[in-house]
């Protein structure tokens, strides 16, 4: 925007005002093949600003209100427009991430062959010097690829897991063992993540920070590194992981969640689909909308089937002994059309004996018809008359003359005397 701006006073901050290259923006973005949610994440926040700086200008700003306010509109409009297409954008994501599916078979093998390695690697890390990298973070690689595997969490329960929360977990070894992580990543919607561990995984946890003190660790979180910061590179630890093991593909921890969720999808119930979904802290919307890949090219064929089966006519057709209720096949006795002001409570007899239809003729007879208006009083003859002199009828006000219409307060008076 300043780039393109004619004048060289900056500090005016005029050069909002450049309609032209605002609407060109979306377009620069694109160039730099940035996808539709980051330009969207972009416009968001250049939404956030021009709101910010509409409600506290500077003192030096020359950007009137007015000026703001056309500005935040515009920015609105092509945040509106490029919003359309984001949903598309994402359907069309996760349709790829659909042909690269990890598949049930590799994820029970995952955890099958990760749960025999994670002793041994306790062991060569017992043996290992305290600051040895290599052993370390195949250990944390195998580790994280057998809890994700199970439940689908994200990177950021695992790396942001401290210590104290491992050792104050819920359970013992006969009911199994609950950690419950506080920092992650949709803690205000989900509360607490959450890891159930056997008393054999959680003897890991206790063998591995009997370990994690021999090398003097500077911070308090499990998957400790050798510096102060997180584990970063917990993807890379993963991946070399899957490799050693065999199994298909390069696989990032997000591709794992994915097929935690479809599966989850597919293979349970609503009740059962919320409570898992719930403990991976993940939210059933987001899961439907775009983890859950129920659009496939099975589950279309099906919806065809189903959209054919509405045309096609039923086999079973109505009965012919259903008795016919048209006024031509009624009985000659019966009337055709039953009283309007008939209660619920009458009954009729049954119309094929003679008496039947004349206490029909009768009850028709008795029926009460709507009722008359009240006939009108003395008094409201009287009123209506002196309305009328008046002026004030509806049906002579208009026919009235104005000199009349213009002095009822007298007119009153003498009605009222002619009337004693």
């Amino acid at each position: 925007m300043m780039i393109g701006w004619e004048s060289a006073n900056y500090w005016t901050w005029e050069f909002l005002l450049n309609i032209k290259h605002l609407k060109a923006y979306p377009e620069v973005l694109r160039k730099f093949g940035w996808a539709p949610p980051t330009i969207v994440l972009y416009l968001g926040h250049a939404i956030s600003f021009t709101e910010y700086f509409r409600d506290t200008p500077l003192p030096y700003c020359r950007l009137g209100g007015n000026k703001s306010i056309l500005v935040f509109r515009e920015l609105k409009k092509l945040y509106k427009h490029v919003g359309r297409t984001v949903l598309g954008h994402q359907t069309l994501v996760k349709q790829v991430k659909q042909g690269r599916l990890v598949a049930k078979e590799s994820l029970a093998a995952c955890q099958k062959l990760a749960k025999a390695k994670i002793p041994s690697l306790l062991d060569d890390l017992e043996k290992a010097p305290p600051k040895d990298p290599k052993t370390r973070y195949r250990f944390f690689g195998y580790l994280a690829a057998y809890l994700l595997s199970i439940y689908g969490h994200r990177t950021g329960v695992l790396t942001r897991m401290k210590v104290k929360e491992v050792k104050d977990a819920l359970g013992h070894d006969q009911t199994g063992y609950l950690i419950n992580v506080m920092e992650h990543k949709t803690v205000r919607k989900f509360g607490l993540a959450q890891l159930y561990l056997q008393p054999e995984e959680y003897g890991w946890f206790r063998k591995w920070l009997q370990l994690r003190k021999r090398a003097v660790p500077l911070n308090n979180l499990f998957f400790n590194t050798l510096g102060r910061g997180q584990a970063r590179d917990m993807v890379r630890y993963f991946r070399r992981a899957w490799s050693e093991m065999g199994l298909p593909g390069a696989l990032s921890l997000l591709d794992v969640r994915t097929a935690v969720a479809t599966y989850n999808f597919e293979s349970n119930d609503t009740e059962v689909r919320q409570s898992l979904s719930n403990f991976m802290c993940h939210d059933v919307a987001t899961q439907e909308r775009f983890y859950a890949l129920h659009k496939t090219l099975s589950r279309a064929k099906q919806m065809r089937e189903m959209f054919v089966c509405l045309s096609v006519r039923p086999d079973k057709t109505t009965p012919a002994t259903t008795p016919a209720t048209t006024p031509a096949t009624a009985p000659a006795t019966m009337p055709a059309t039953a009283p309007a002001t008939e209660g619920p409570s009458r009954k009729r007899p049954p119309p094929s004996s003679p008496q039947s239809s004349d206490s029909e003729e009768k009850e028709e007879e008795e029926v009460p018809t709507t009722p008359k208006k009240k006939r009108e009083s003395l008094s409201m003859k009287l009123a209506k008359k002196v309305k009328e002199k008046v002026g004030f009828s509806p049906r002579k006000q208009q026919t009235q003359p104005v000199h009349a219409r213009l002095r009822p307060r007298v007119l009153l008076k003498d009605c009222s005397k002619m009337f004693k």
